[in-house]
Formats: C-alpha cells, structure tokens, sequence
C-alpha cells in the first residue's frame, strides 16, 4: 500500500514536470508562431489560453478519474440510502432504473447493445422459467440488482445472451388494460435502448401439469391473458419476432422415469422438441403452425415408439416393457391440449402478425444423477437456450422503420456535420485569407508612414506630415471598409482586426501629438508676428497658440476653425487643393481632444511682443471680430445652386473659376446674417466695449464716437461684402456649346417661363439690394432724431442720411435689370427677347445639321443675327448680362462656322471629290506614271469654264474667297464667316490657272496654240520629221521656217509621231499614242525655259542624235510650265 501510494506521488509529479517543460516550450516558440504579418501569442490573452490549454490537457486523465471516483461513490451512497425503494417506484422509472442499472453495472453493455441477442422469458406460474435458466449451462453474471423482488422483473446477462424473466403476476393481472399497459411499457423501455431490435425472441412457458391436469378455464384464462400480452408486444416491436414455447415438467408423465431412465448425462442434455420450417411472418409465410405442429409431434411419437421397441429387448421384466411401451401414450396427451394453445395465440384473424412459432420444447425438472460424471440436472434443459434458441437469435427482424429513421437520422446529422466542417474550414481558410490580406495592408500603411517620416523629419512644416498621416489613417480604412462590405464568415476564427485596429488609432494619435503638433505650433510663430495681420485674427491666433502651449482653457472648435478656415486659406497657399484637404482632416484629429501642451514650446518674448501688439487693437477690430465669431450655420449660403435649384442649375450655368455651383460666398456675407447684425448687434456691442473702455479709464463713451465706430464697421463689411459677391458674380457665365442641337437646348431653358436666368437676377437682388442704409435702420433716439433734422435742413455733405450702401451701389446697374417702369418691360426681358431669337435659329440649323449642314446663305442671316446681338450687348452691364451674351454670339458663331463647313464639305463630296479621285487625280497628266490619261471631255468637263470645279467655286466661295492676289485666300471681311482649309483655296487657284492655259474663254473644250521653229539638226541625220495629232512638219537642213501647231490638233486619237533620218543607216524614230502624246514627248525630250515664261528650247534625242527646235506658247499663262509641277489631290473635305 505504502508503496502504491508512492508510486501517485510520483506520477503527479512527472505530470507537473512534462506541464513546467510544454510551458517553458511555448513560452519560447510562440513568438515565432504567425499568421501572414499576425504575431498568434502577441496578446496576453493568447498567450494565457496557450498555457491553460497546455496544463488542462497533461491533466486531463486524473481530472476526469477523479470525476468519475466523484460521482461513482455517490451512486454508492444514493445506493445504501435510496429515497425511494425501486420497487415502490411507479412501472415505467421502475424499467427506465432497472435497465440503467443493468448499464450502470456493464458499462460496456450500451457499447455492445446488438452485440448479444435479448430474450423474453415468460409463462404460467410454477412452470419452470427459473429452473430453464438456471440449468441452461449459461454462465451469468452476478447481478443481485432487484432479485431480491420475486414479483418484478429479472435480469440475467452473459456473453451468449441477455435474458429477461418477467414473473406470472407481471402479466397476470386482474384485467386486460393491465397487462396491455406491463408489456407496452416493458418494449417501450427495451426500445429506448435498442430501437432497431429490442428483442430476438420470446419464450413461453407451461407446465405439463396446466395442459393435462389443469381445467379448461384455467388454461384458457392463461391462453386470454397470455394473447394480449403478445398482442401488445406486437404493436409495440416494429420487426418479425420468434416464439419458443417450452412445455417443462414431462417428468410429471406416467412412466416417464422407466423409458429414460438409462439416459446418461450427455443424452439428457440434448433438445427434445419440434422445429417448425416455415418463415416468419414479414418473410411472406401464411402456413399454419398448428397443422405443422401436428405432423411434427407425430413424427415425435413415432421417434420414441421406435425407442420403446429397442427398449423393450432390453427389459428385465414384462412390467417393466408395459411401462416403457406406456411412455409414448402418456406423452401424445400433450398433443391435443398443445394445437389448442397453439390455435388460439397464433392462428386466426387475432393472430399477431410480427410473430410466428418457432419450435416447441420440451423439458423436465427431474434430476438425473451419474456417478461418473457427477451430473445433476434437469432432463432437456442445458443445451436448450445455449444450442437450439440463442443461435437463432438472427431470426428476429429489425425495425427498418426505426433503422430507416436511424439512418435518415445519421445521414443528416453526418451531412450537418460534414457541411459545418466543410463550411468552418472554408470559412476559417478565407477569414485567414482575408486577415492576411488586411494586415498586409495595414503593415504596408505602417512601414510607408515610416518611411515617409524619416524621409521629412528635418522639413518642419506641418504639410512634411500629411502623407506619413495619410498613410497611418488609410491603414484604418480596411478595418472600416471590411466590417461594411465583408461577408460575416470573413471575421471567423482569426480576427484579430479591433486589436490592430485599436494599436493604430494609437499610433495614429501618437503621430499627431509628435509630428504635427509641432509644426503646428512652429508654423503659427511668423503668423503672430504677421503685421498684414488685422489684430483680431492674431487675436484668435494668439489665443490658440496659448492653448497649445501653455495650461489655457481649451476649446476644441477654436483652434480646429483657426487652422482649417483660416491658416491654411492665408498661409498654405502653396499647397495643392489635395493636400489642403488631407491637412484639414489631420487637424481635425489632432484637435478632436485637448492636445498634451507643448509647454517647452512657449516662447515667453514671442508672447509678450503679441501682447504689445495687441494694446493696438480697437474697439472697431474687436466688434468685427465678434461679428465674424457668430454661428451663421443656419443661414443658406448664396450660391447659383440654391438659388436656380437643381439640376436646372447644372443644366444652365457654370462657374468659370472651375468650382461647383453650389459654392459661394460664406454665410456671414448674406442679407440674413446682415441684418442680424446691423444695427442691433453692432450697437449693443459697441456700446458695451465702449462703456468698458470708459469703466476702465479710458477715452468717454459719446453718441458720436459710436456712430462713428458703427459706420466705419458697417462700411468695412459691406466693401468686403461687395468684394465676395463681385468674385462670384464675376466667374457665373452660361453653358458652353459645340453643335445647334447644344445650343437650342440650353437657350430653351434659358428662356423658358420662369427663366433662370431671371431667377438669378432675383437671387442677386435679392442679398444685394439691401436696404440703402437710411437713418430708419440706425437706432432712434431722441438726440440722432434731432440730429437728422438739423442734417435735413442744413443739407450737410456728411450727413448720415447722405449715406449709401457700396454694395447697392456695386450691383445697382445688375440689379435694374429688373426693374419695371410704366408700361415699359424689364431690361432683362430684351435680353431674353434676343437670345429666344437665336434659339429659333439654332433650332432651324439643328434640323438642317441632321441634314448634312446648312448653306452659306443661313450662315450670313446667323451672322448678321450674332452682329445685332453683339452690339446690343456691348451696351449691357459688364456683371452676368454681358458675359452671357458674349458666350452665346461666340458659341453661335463657332457652331455657325462649323454647319457650313459641313455643309460646303457635303458638297464638295457630293459633286466633285466622286468625280475627282476616279477621273482626274491618279490620271496623265498629273501621274507622270500613269499608263491612261484624263479623257479630253473629262478633262474639259472638270476644269472647263462653266466646268465643275468653276461652277462649284463660282457657286459656292467665290464670294469668301479674294482672288485678287496670289496666294488666293480668304477675304479678311469673311473669316469669321467661313472655315476653308489652305490646301482647298491653293487647289482652287491651281485650277484657275489650267483652265485659262487649256481653254479659250468660255469653252469647255481644250484648245491651245504652240509654233514650233528649228534651230539645229545632228549632221548625221539628213531629215527630221515630226507629226502632232496629224500635223505634219519637217526640217531637212533647209531655211528655218516656223510652224503651228493646234492641240489637241484635227485628229487626237493619232498622237506623235517623231522620225529621224539617218546618213546611211536605219531611222530612228519615237511614238506617243493618244490625245496627251504631245505631253508625253515634251516628257521624254529636253524642255527647258529661256526666261520668258511663253518662249521654251525643246531638243529631241533619240539615241543620242539631236533635232533642236524653239517652242513659243501663245501665252505666259501656258501649259508647259503649269505641269512642271503637275500633281493634283483632290482632299477629303474642304
């Protein structure tokens, strides 16, 4: 024992020693353990878990011992003092604490609930269940559970079988329900623990003394009660059941011991009974058990008269033969009284029909005793269950219902599982795909904001900080963006985001307060000494600066207000409007709690030339400071947006600055926020500075001295007030156009009832043409109402009532357009007046541009419409009116240009670039190479006077174009009318210059003079012989006479013929067929220039002899030296 107990000691202490070694391990690898950029064991919780993980698993095993020692020896003591005895217990907790003590004994008895089959053993009292199991050579198990109650049920379990002995008074109860309700509730709790096949048969018993000796009314009130104890058990199995009916006691049969009395021990242990062969019931069989039990008990009977016949030979005396030829008699007495039984439980319409007999046995409780084998039993017993009943325990059915539920049950739950698995496991893969990704990020972020930090460390100017910060405040956005756009399953597992999320906002912080503080508060220094600086702002500056420097009391709209609405406006000029924006947001951070002050900052001489500074600072800067400081948030801001409305606004206007619409000036410039604070606010806090310098010692408050500081506030703001509204009204301009179907458009809304345009003026008007500013807006009393009159009277200069507004005055001419005298209409109402006129217009060029442009003829009303309109604009207020006008004569004028650019390109597609690019341009003579010339009549048709392209210039340019002079060009008068390319105008030109060479005037026809003259022949040739289009000329070394030539002569189709002859040998000779062949020798031969554009050398070389002659055209504007430079392109459009 002292050993034993020596031996836990130490297994708890190599537990404690493998716990402290996984520990110490842990403790060294878990910093190594990551997920993408995620440090697992970082946290301390993780870290904790790991090891509470590690000690809970080495002692796991003695927990759950001494878990299960626990509860054992509480069962034990539950056991010696039970509240409530088992047999005092109602039926159904008596069976449900009999089975789950039988389990509570066997603990692997549940584990093996199929593995060994399950009996029922019941019949009529004193007919020998008890003995049929104790003498069945079964080896049971010591279960001394409820045996002490005869009158309950009895357990008995070995390795071979589980048998169930139910006592006669267990179903022999005064009445049917009784039973019924003992067998249901008996399966129905053998069910709960063995749902596929509670039992694998059913075994009645009877005494041979009940079916012999017993009167019929006993046996059938056992047959009565018995067939409702199966019928209930029928109901209740859900499979086929086997029936064994075992007849014990035969020993009580006359004579029994004469015939077996030379029965040794292995002969009385054999079966003696009758096995039917038919199927069960849920195997389709429909025979009868009594006709098979007939056949086969006299089969029996014929067995053992067989028996009696070796018997006889055997016996010692006659009285001895009689008794054993009795046996036989005695035992066929059981036949009638058994087919009766058998008749009545399991034949007939009442028949239970999951059961069927199986066999009927056989047996006696006499003992049979051999000394040689020392054997004492019962005759017919031992083997019985062992060899004949539990082998067949597979003849029982299973519940297919019950296994098909079991099953449906099983796939499902293993579907639920493998589902969730499959799904935790996808779902953990991605979260952890989705987690790297996202810390991926944020490490990304981080290191770029270091980066970007020791990159402008030495630049102290807070702009150096905004791209580490943004890289800092975009490390956060992930987090933000995942938890609004990821799927749920994405944060599964291994989200560790708030933590990382939590670590940045500190890092973020941190930045603020280390990086941009500083510079903050160094970039605010030159701001305090600014002396552009009016002293209320280096006031408020002041102010923030000791708030940020010193212990002040903070106020965090103050110094957020300061920065974004002031500094970076004033002092940040430089920075890109991106960069503005990004700033603003880091201020806002920074500024959204109390900053730690930077006291080393301070700077005491800094602060005491401010204060110096500021003793200059008057009353007048400190009410229009506080004028400046008042919420005006509720106040709509003037903007074209909020004034036309959306999207009219959009679809009209735009601001040529490049800023929205909805933009404009601030709040605190509005008629609303003007009259808020003229006069009463003004006054009131005039008057209290006032009186507070005088309580104070200073200079006395009087009435002039506030109408003086009231007026020279009133005057500061109204002329910023003016100044915000002339930069706004400065950039408003109308939508520009390219194309008629624009420009209708956009002129419909214009003019459209009511008009924007309208509506704008009346918005302008509306915060501009405030109230005049005449003494019944300043604050009566008595003494200013004295005043006023004396002023009236006198008509002094400086009178208040002599006072105007400058911003009425800077908007007056503007804000008259609306204005109605009379019957006269509104100004405003001419303009829309012409403007709806060029509307019209446009809409008549949208239709004509659908139509391929419009004419030269519409462009010149368009023209002369945009004249009237721009003269009559020159005339109009510089502010909107004009600019808008302006915009609409220039975006008309272009698109005017354009339509007819369109139209006349239209043409010239149409009715010359067709005829041109197949007829005339890849032709000779402007493609030297051509192999086919022009034909004479295209050539004619195309440049001929009257021909196309003088028919077209004449028709369509000749009005734009000035001829005059070369280069032809556009007239200076009509360049805005019309667009040409220079390319179109030299091409014009070019064929102006062919058509007078080629054409008589007039003609169509080509038709030129050339005299020809010669001047030199080679001395080897006797003659030279030359024939243009069937003129013929010839020169022979004879007098030099001249001779016409006519192109393209009497007969074209002949061309040129050229022939030299030579002294003795054969002549040489040249030919150009077809109407240009004439053109095509002056190609191939040596034309060249004398100087005067008519008068040519033309020398012919034929095989190096030479002809010379002199060629004069009949003008200087003449073919030869027009298609020196002969290509002609025709372009695409004009």
């Amino acid at each position: 024992m002292a050993n034993a107990k020596g031996l836990r000691r130490w297994i708890w202490l190599i537990r404690v020693l493998i716990a402290l070694i996984l520990t110490i391990v842990f403790l060294v690898l878990s910093p190594l353990v990551h997920i993408g950029q995620w440090q697992v064991f970082s946290h301390n919780v993780m870290w904790g878990s790991g090891i509470a993980i590690i000690w809970l698993l080495v002692f796991w095993p003695p927990i759950i011992g001494g878990l299960e020692n626990l509860f054992q020896k509480k069962d034990q003591d539950d056991e010696k003092e039970p509240p409530l005895p088992i047999a005092d217990l109602p039926l159904r907790q008596r069976l449900k604490a009999q089975i789950s003590e039988v389990n509570r004994t066997y603990k692997q008895l549940k584990k093996r609930r199929y593995a060994i089959p399950w009996y029922l053993v019941t019949g009529t009292e004193a007919s020998g269940k008890g003995s049929l199991i104790d003498h069945s050579n079964l080896h049971f198990k010591p279960l001394n559970t409820f045996q002490s109650n005869p009158d309950d049920l009895q357990w008995f379990l070995c390795d071979q079988a589980m048998l169930i002995k139910a006592p006669t008074v267990f179903f022999d109860q005064d009445n049917d329900l009784g039973n019924r309700l003992h067998a249901e509730e008996l399966i129905s709790s053998i069910r709960r623990y063995r749902p596929l096949q509670p039992l694998n048969g059913l075994i009645l018993t009877i005494d041979t003394d009940a079916l012999i000796s017993g009167s019929d009314e006993d046996r059938q009130t056992w047959v009565a009660r018995t067939k409702v104890t199966l019928k209930a058990i029928n109901e209740q199995l859900g499979a086929s059941l086997p029936v064994y009916l075992v007849v014990s006691k035969i020993d009580l049969l006359e004579n029994f011991d004469a015939f077996f009395h030379n029965y040794n021990g292995s002969e009385a242990k054999q079966v003696f009974g009758v096995r039917f062969s038919a199927p069960l019931p849920d195997q389709g069989s429909t025979h009868s058990p009594s006709a098979e039990f007939d056949a086969e008990f006299d089969d029996l009977i014929n067995c053992l008269t067989q028996q009696t016949l070796a018997q006889s030979h055997t016996a010692t005396s006659a009285a001895k033969v009689i008794e054993v030829n009795d046996f036989p008699c005695q035992f066929d007495r059981l036949k009638e009284p058994l087919i009766s039984v058998i008749q009545q439980l399991f034949e007939g319409k009442e028949k239970p029909d999951k059961m069927a007999l199986r066999s009927v046995f056989f047996c006696g409780d006499k003992h049979h005793i051999s000394a040689q084998e020392n054997y004492r039993q019962g005759f017919f017993k031992e083997n019985l269950l062992a060899q004949a009943i539990v082998p067949e325990a597979n003849l029982a059915g299973v519940d297919y219902r019950a296994m098909r539920n079991r099953r449906i049950t099983t796939t499902i739950s293993s579907i639920i599982a493998i589902s969730l698995t499959c799904f935790l496991t996808t779902s953990w893969y991605f979260s952890y795909r989705h987690n790297k990704a996202y810390f991926n990020i944020v490490s990304n972020e981080i290191y770029e904001a270091r980066r970007l930090y020791w990159q402008h460390k030495s630049n102290q100017r807070p702009q150096a900080t905004i791209y580490a910060l943004d890289s800092l405040l975009d490390a956060k956005q992930p987090r933000e963006k995942s938890l609004v756009e990821a799927p749920w399953y994405l944060n599964l597992g291994l989200s560790q985001e708030d933590y990382v999320f939590y670590y940045v906002n500190r890092l973020y912080d941190r930045s603020l307060d280390n990086m941009l503080l500083p510079r903050l508060v160094t970039a605010m220094e030159p701001v305090l000494l600014d002396k552009s600086l009016t002293d209320a702002k280096r006031k408020r500056a002041f102010t923030v600066y000791l708030m940020l420097t010193r212990d002040y009391p903070y106020d965090a709209s103050a110094a957020t207000q300061f920065f974004n609405t002031f500094w970076l406006k004033r002092y940040a000029s430089d920075m890109s409007q991106f960069e503005r924006q990004a700033l603003s947001e880091h201020i806002r951070y920074l500024f959204a709690e109390e900053p730690e002050p930077l006291q080393r900052m301070y700077d005491p001489e800094l602060a005491q030339q401010v204060r110096n500074m500021l003793e200059q600072f008057t009353i007048e800067d400190e009410v229009y400071a506080r004028m400046e400081e008042q919420n005006f948030t509720s106040f709509p801001i003037f903007s074209i947006a909020n004034v036309v409305g959306e999207p009219l606004a959009s679809n009209v206007f735009y601001l040529k600055n490049g800023t929205a619409i909805s933009n404009g000036p601030p709040a605190f410039y509005t008629r609303a926020a003007y009259k808020r604070m003229f006069p009463e606010f003004v006054t009131k806090t005039t008057r209290s500075l006032l009186r507070e310098q005088e309580d104070s010692g200073g200079e006395k408050a009087s009435l002039e001295r506030e109408e003086e500081i009231i007026a020279a506030i009133r005057k500061r703001y109204l002329t910023s007030y003016a100044e915000e509204y002339q930069t706004l009204i400065s950039d408003i301009d109308i939508l520009p156009y390219k194309t008629a179907a624009d420009g209708a458009a956009i002129l419909t809304r214009v003019t459209s009832d009511p008009s924007p345009l309208i509506t704008l003026l009346e918005g302008i008007k509306d915060d501009t043409d405030l109230d005049k500013m005449s003494l019944e807006n300043l604050p009566k009393n008595p003494l200013r109402m004295a005043q006023q009159r004396v002023n009236s009277m006198l008509s002094t200069p400086h009178s208040p009532a002599s006072i105007t507004n400058p911003v009425t005055n800077a908007f007056e001419s503007l804000n008259q357009m609306l204005d109605e005298e009379g019957e006269t209409p509104a100004a405003i109402d001419e303009v829309l007046k012409r403007i709806a006129i060029l509307r019209d217009y446009l809409t008549d060029v949208s239709r004509g541009s659908r139509q391929g442009g419009i004419t030269p003829e519409k462009a010149i009303e368009g023209e002369k419409l945009l004249q009237q309109l721009q003269f009559y604009a020159e005339a109009q207020t510089p502010l909107v009116i004009y600019p808008v006008l302006e915009s609409v004569w220039e975006d008309t004028s272009h698109v005017i240009r354009v339509e007819q650019s369109r139209y006349l390109t239209q043409q010239w597609r149409k009715d010359i670039r067709g005829i041109c690019s197949s007829a005339i341009e890849n032709r000779y003579p402007f493609n030297k190479s051509a192999k086919a010339g022009i034909p004479l009549e295209d050539f004619g048709e195309f440049f001929g006077y009257g021909g196309i392209m003088d028919t077209f210039f004449n028709k369509w340019l000749r009005q734009f174009i000035d001829t005059s002079r070369t280069p032809w060009r556009i007239k200076a008068s009509e360049i805005q009318y019309i667009r040409i390319s220079n390319e179109t105008i030299a091409l014009f030109e070019k064929t102006a210059k062919i058509r007078r060479a080629f054409f008589s005037p007039g003609s169509k026809k080509p038709n030129f003079v050339t005299v020809i003259q010669p001047r030199n022949l080679d001395p080897a040739l006797r003659s030279f012989e030359l024939s243009v289009s069937g003129q013929q000329t010839n020169y022979a070394f004879g007098p030099l006479r001249p001779t016409r030539l006519v192109w393209p002569g009497p007969d074209p189709s002949i061309g040129v013929k050229v022939v030299m002859n030579v002294d003795g040998g054969n002549n040489l000779t040249y030919t150009a067929a077809g109407p240009w062949g004439w053109f095509r020798t002056l190609d191939a031969m040596q034309l060249v220039n004398t100087g005067l554009p008519e008068a040519f050398n033309l020398t012919f070389n034929i095989d190096g002899r030479t002809a010379s002659y002199s060629l004069e055209a009949g003008s200087s504007s003449n073919p030869y030296n027009l298609l020196s430079n002969s290509q002609f392109h025709c372009p695409r459009s004009l």
